[in-house]
């Protein structure tokens, strides 16, 4: 199944100017978690990791349908005007570079 198939960010919405502490909600496919939660970063331009959090599972993860999530990410200010990208990570506990999958959120500072 396609990424945008398996999850949805509703906040932040694309090129958001964000602040600490940023709430990011959405919902994901069953399959995109690993014990109810999978990771996000922050990065900078560059691809430089600002932060990282944990999205929760706001239900039953155990199921091929969708599943609201939450996560509070704090970081420490950015530049005014510079941009970064959440990337949101599906868990893939068996490492193999076969399951990766993420979604990437362009934001601004």
């Amino acid at each position: 199944m396609p990424v945008n198939g398996m999850i949805e960010v509703t906040s932040p919405i694309l090129n958001a100017t964000i602040t600490s502490p940023l709430t990011i909600t959405g919902r994901a496919r069953g399959p995109w978690y690993f014990e109810a939660s999978f990771p996000i970063e922050l990065q900078k331009a560059d691809n430089t990791v600002i932060a990282t959090t944990i999205g929760t599972a706001q239900g039953d993860w155990m199921t091929e349908n969708w599943v609201p999530f939450t996560a509070s990410l704090t970081f420490p200010a950015q530049p005014a005007g510079s941009i970064g990208k959440l990337v949101l990570k599906k868990d893939n506990p068996s490492g193999e570079p076969a399951n990766d999958m993420s979604i990437v959120v362009p934001v601004q500072f």
